[in-house]
């Protein structure tokens, strides 16, 4: 039996210097992770004087920017697009532009010299019968069918 007591406080031994290495893994992790938030806000704190402002909100609206797209713009020059709504005039001057031809009335140029997109211009070319709608496909009769015809039931 003596064996037996000598094997389970053995066990209880071990199990008690794995737990004491487990508490000393959690210490050491702590440390881990204090130390390196200790070394993130040191950057942090570097943050303004690398980016030239005085706070950290500053650096927060420069990446905002950057992800508007707006980084570097003055604010005059940040414009919301404004739509572009077309006379009767311009538009009947557009499609006689686009009736005559020629390298100055190519749709591209005519986009361009408008400010409109491909899309309106379509729309306008089609209001005044320049351009043909998609026509729906013919349905499929009978006849054309290659079983109806004679050939095929031979």
């Amino acid at each position: 039996m003596s064996k037996n007591n000598k094997s389970t406080v053995s066990i209880a031994e071990q199990i008690a210097a794995l737990e004491a290495q487990k508490a000393k893994l959690v210490e050491l992790e702590q440390a881990e992770k204090q130390e390196r938030m200790r070394v993130l806000g040191e950057k942090i704190d570097k943050l303004p004087a690398m980016f030239e402002v005085q706070t950290l909100a500053e650096v927060r609206n420069l990446i905002n920017q950057r992800e508007k797209g707006t980084l570097g713009a003055l604010a005059s020059d940040v414009t919301p697009r404004q739509r572009v709504v077309l006379s009767d005039a311009e538009k009947a001057e557009l499609v006689k532009r686009f009736d005559a031809g020629g390298p100055d009335n190519q749709r591209s140029k005519l986009v361009a010299h408008f400010g409109i997109s491909a899309g309106t211009l379509q729309n306008i070319l089609k209001a005044h019968g320049r351009v043909n709608s998609r026509a729906a496909t013919p349905a499929a009769t009978p006849a054309a069918t290659p079983a109806a015809t004679p050939a095929a039931t031979a």
